[in-house]
């Protein structure tokens, strides 16, 4: 019995934890939309890191590093950036020596279709395929079978229930999304509303994943809605961005509720034009954790640091404990002079 919570509690843990896990959710953008790949028209590179704690002292890890190139058709002189090709790894470990580990690998794919002249208006559409791989290391692991009644745990005793357990489980994944932007321009000393809506089903084929042999575990697949807007002050140094995003599988929702202050600062003493940004914001997990979130950016670099006070020991995103999260990016400048639709960077 014990055995199968454990295997159990793994399949459920890391299959919400490659969807659902990072709180600073814009920084981790391929796993959060696949048509996120499609927005930035820079050569974006960016990793998180994400580590739980409980009171079991059961380590739990998060990782992902993401890299997006923006595709530019000569001869389109006013919109020429038609989306973005990316690249996702990403990896999770529980236990204090990583006795369990899934690892995962996604090609991305995204196109944008401007809907209006100026660029106001766009949607991006993104396609998402890769393959994820679950692995138990038994070698960490010591089981009832291997302890003797006389001399304890022996090591040379064979699991007796090792042979109805796979360790290595390769499944594929392939998922899918769509974005609508609305960008006005900002004329004059007034104050302007961007807007952004989006949808995405990951797991689209529900793959076998069970660790069990001559066990089906097909996860649902997982639908993704998440929206917010930019409200930018008459004098564009203070940005307001509520936030929502909710995640839907299995019959369960997650609903997170959220929003970030961002407030420009122009370094007089360089290069005009030489900005920095500072945002602060919180979210709220519905029946789960508080989320407090501090960020920097400027043109090139992006800093995010965030973290997740549980509220609740019936959870299903952190393990029932509080957890930090750390976010880092870098552009290559490609085009200045192309529209930059803006989702958070954290």
């Amino acid at each position: 019995m014990k055995l199968h919570y454990i295997l159990v509690l793994f399949i459920v843990k890391m299959a919400i934890g490659q969807n659902s896990n990072f709180s600073q959710f814009y920084a981790a953008p391929l796993l959060l939309n696949p048509a996120l790949g499609g927005v930035d028209p820079h050569y974006y590179f960016g990793v998180n890191s994400k580590a739980f704690w409980n009171n079991a002292n059961n380590a739990y890890t998060t990782n992902q590093l993401t890299t997006n190139l923006p595709i530019y058709v000569k001869g389109h002189t006013r919109h020429p950036h038609k989306g973005g090709i990316g690249l996702t790894l990403f990896n999770e470990t529980a236990g204090k020596t990583t006795v369990l580990r899934n690892s995962g690998l996604l090609i991305n794919g995204s196109y944008n279709l401007i809907l209006d002249r100026d660029a106001s208006n766009m949607i991006s559409s993104g396609l998402q395929v890769g393959v994820f791989n679950k692995k138990i290391d038994f070698d960490e692991l010591t089981w009832g079978s291997q302890y003797d009644p006389f001399t304890g745990f022996d090591e040379k005793i064979s699991p007796s229930l090792q042979s109805e357990i796979k360790q290595n489980v390769v499944y594929p994944s392939i998922n899918t999304g769509l974005i609508w932007y609305n960008n006005p321009r900002q004329r004059g000393a007034k104050m302007v509303v961007k807007k952004f809506a989006g949808i995405a089903l990951y797991n689209l084929t529900r793959p076998n994943e069970s660790v069990l042999k001559n066990t089906v575990y097909k996860n649902s697949t997982y639908i993704k809605l998440h929206g917010g807007m930019d409200v930018v002050s008459a004098y564009r140094n203070l940005t307001v961005s509520p936030n929502l995003y909710i995640l839907t599988y299995n019959k369960k929702f997650v609903i997170n509720l959220g929003s970030y202050f961002t407030y420009k600062i122009e370094n007089n003493l360089s290069t005009k034009g030489n900005l920095h940004y500072i945002t602060i914001g919180s979210w709220y997990r519905w029946g789960d954790s508080f989320i407090l979130a501090f960020g920097y950016h400027n043109d090139k670099y992006s800093f995010g640091l965030s973290y997740d006070s549980n509220i609740s020991t019936k959870t299903y995103t952190n393990f029932g404990g509080a957890a930090m999260e750390i976010s880092l990016s870098y552009r290559i400048l490609k085009n200045l002079q192309v529209k930059k639709f803006s989702t958070p960077l954290i």
